[in-house]
């Protein structure tokens, strides 16, 4: 009895297998088949809409290139060199004209950088590095001469009053105003 039921079920089984073999290749036939459907419908469209075919605008380009360089003429090829050597002048002299002008900006970078080197250095040094004023002599006046003076021997120096050095009296320091003391 268990291998009736055996057999039956594997039977059943075989006769599943066969009829999921059947839906499998009818899903595989409509899947292909709703695809190319999508793709036609698509392209379609695009042609519809103004895209036209791209194979056909590549290979009507190529040729249209070809035969506009083989038609040029020799004067034409001149007038071409003619702009190009114009416009190659024009670089050239645009580019003098930024070298000169980087190089009068680095000058006065360079001027600019001594003003501040000199700003920077201590108040005495600067004072140095300034040239002062030349002052020339008044003009001697015409002395009439004198009689030589006999030398004085030794002449002493009179003696200095001794100093306090401790000051007496108030004394400002910042320009503070002084109080009176009576």
């Amino acid at each position: 009895m268990t291998d009736r039921i055996v057999d039956a079920w594997e039977e059943e089984a075989d006769e599943a297998e066969e009829a999921a073999s059947g839906i499998n290749w009818l899903a595989r036939i409509v899947i292909v088949a709703m695809l190319v459907g999508t793709g036609s419908g698509s392209a379609l469209l695009w042609r519809a809409a103004g895209g036209g075919s791209l194979l056909h605008s590549m290979t009507s380009s190529a040729p249209s290139v070809t035969v506009a360089a083989k038609a040029a003429t020799p004067g034409d090829l001149d007038a071409i060199r003619q702009q190009i050597t114009s416009l190659n002048q024009s670089n050239q002299q645009l580019l003098a004209a930024q070298q000169a002008e980087i190089k009068r900006l680095t000058d006065q970078l360079a001027i600019l950088s001594g003003k501040l080197d000199l700003l920077q250095r201590p108040v005495t040094s600067a004072q140095a590095a300034i040239q002062p004023p030349k002052l020339s002599a008044p003009p001697a006046a015409k002395k009439k001469p004198e009689a030589v003076k006999p030398a004085v021997a030794a002449v002493k120096p009179e003696p200095k009053p001794a100093v306090d050095p401790k000051p007496t009296g108030a004394i400002s320091t910042g320009g503070a105003p002084l109080q009176l003391t009576r």
